[in-house]
């Protein structure tokens, strides 16, 4: 009995009802099934519209489908770049725009260590230099960056633990192989300035 239940219960509903539709409307047309089955008149009379009502209800509800949700494509795999820019790099930004004047023109000079893992680049360093006057050791602000490859760009977010406050930026650079540089623009929090950006490797 219990197996039934089970069946019945895990039947869609719209079979149930097509099964309960065609059964009453048996008994109404035929009266009796096998012998055992003896409605009379009105039984008939319900029998049908029950019948009907049954069959109506199967072809009203909304059929059972399975959604076939289409499956993300794999992003295509970056072909790894043609170049490493591990090792040591002077790195040099000149202020072009600024919201306070004074910085307008400074040169700030940077030693930095990169590290490259496929097309992705982090690193660390200090700002030593402005101006080309080296800056003392409790003045040398020390600065973390991490970044993407792509192709010959590079694309980095940085950081700058300075004196008085932390202050963030951007680079966009491209690597010129002929030279072994990197070439660009820079923005930086501090002072809303931006620039021209290099780096030269240290041999």
């Amino acid at each position: 009995m219990s197996e039934v239940l089970s069946e019945v219960l895990n039947t869609p509903a719209t079979k149930l009802f097509l099964v309960a539709g065609f059964f009453f409307l048996a008994v109404s047309v035929l009266g009796k099934i096998s012998g055992k089955v003896d409605p009379g008149r009105t039984g008939r009379i319900i029998s049908g519209v029950l019948g009907v009502a049954f069959l109506a209800l199967a072809f009203v509800m909304p059929r059972e489908h399975t959604t076939v949700r289409p499956q993300p494509k794999p992003s295509p795999e970056q072909p790894a770049p043609a170049f490493d820019l591990t090792g040591e790099w002077r790195l040099v930004n000149t202020v072009e725009k600024t919201t306070y004047r004074p910085f307008k023109g400074l040169r700030l000079g940077y030693r930095v260590f990169l590290t490259q893992t496929g097309n992705e680049v982090i690193g660390q360093g200090e700002k030593v230099w402005e101006n080309g006057k080296s800056l003392p050791t409790k003045g040398r602000s020390p600065i973390r960056l991490e970044g993407k490859i792509d192709g010959r760009k590079v694309v980095a977010t940085f950081v700058e633990e300075g004196e008085r406050r932390k202050t963030s930026g951007r680079f966009d650079w491209v690597f010129l192989p002929e030279q072994d540089k990197l070439f660009g623009e820079f923005t930086h929090t501090a002072a809303n300035a931006s620039g021209q950006s290099t780096a030269a490797r240290i041999e």
